[in-house]
């Protein structure tokens, strides 16, 4: 059995003392991970480089100063389909990886609308004008809007299949005007028309650009009881309305 002198002691604890006192950031960093550089390229260029899951620049470029080791290396072009790879950084130098990058499959859009002359938006840029045919659109859901003066905006998103012409048609509708129509008649004929109070015209009558919404409407004719009634108008209708007129009694008839 072996003893440690007292001396052995002191110089074991003193080496203690220098092993703790060394920082251990400085042993992670320069013993256990070294660092290295990464350079990306792509075929068509241009495509944003992503860096375990974060955004790295736009290629070609260099990330400096990147832990060795395994990366989770992912590029991005529109019109491209994405790339995914796991990527080995080298410790104390350069890593260069080019990416050649495949076309998304592209296909057609043929679009007509009623009425023709609609503007089309693509995905929120301005394509032509229907009818009109929209080609090499890449594969998957777009969205398709129509304008037109006087109409409504359509929108609606549709499926793009690759290597595939799509034909749609759309139908606008107006925009309402606000304003109505009413055809008046009654029975008899020749009886006065009032419209909020004021004096319209004469049955039958066809009364247009009447503002949408409740109006009071008043029937008038000699020897008839007057007639009113509540009327609604709709924005770019017609609403017929009929009165049939009821005979006004005489409350003192003339006796024989």
């Amino acid at each position: 059995m072996y003893k440690i002198s007292s001396k052995g002691m002191v110089l074991l604890g003193f080496c203690l003392i220098v092993l703790l006192a060394i920082p251990a950031t400085a042993a992670t960093s320069e013993w256990i991970l070294p660092r290295g550089n990464l350079c990306i390229e792509s075929e068509p260029i241009g495509a944003t480089v992503f860096v375990d899951g974060h955004e790295a620049g736009i290629t070609p470029v260099c990330i400096s100063d990147l832990r060795a080791g395994m990366h989770r290396v992912a590029l991005k072009l529109a019109g491209y389909q994405n790339v995914h790879e796991n990527v080995w950084v080298s410790g104390g130098g350069e890593t260069v990886r080019t990416f050649v990058l495949r076309p998304l499959p592209v296909g057609n859009l043929s679009i007509n609308s009623v009425p023709e002359g609609a503007s089309i938006y693509l995905d929120g840029t301005l394509a032509g004008t229907t009818p009109a045919l929209l080609t090499d659109i890449p594969r998957g859901k777009h969205l398709i809007v129509l304008k037109a003066d006087g109409y409504r905006d359509l929108s609606k998103k549709v499926m793009v299949i690759g290597n595939m012409t799509r034909y749609l048609k759309f139908r606008l509708h107006p925009v309402p005007s606000g304003f109505g129509n009413l055809s008046i008649s009654s029975k008899p004929p020749g009886a006065s028309i009032y419209l909020d109070g004021a004096l319209a015209g004469t049955t039958p009558a066809l009364l247009t650009g009447v503002a949408m919404g409740k109006h009071t409407m008043t029937v008038n004719l000699t020897g008839y009881r007057n007639t009113t009634r509540m009327v609604m108008v709709i924005s770019d209708k017609t609403i017929k309305e009929m009165f049939v007129l009821h005979k006004e009694k005489n409350p003192h008839p003339n006796k024989k």
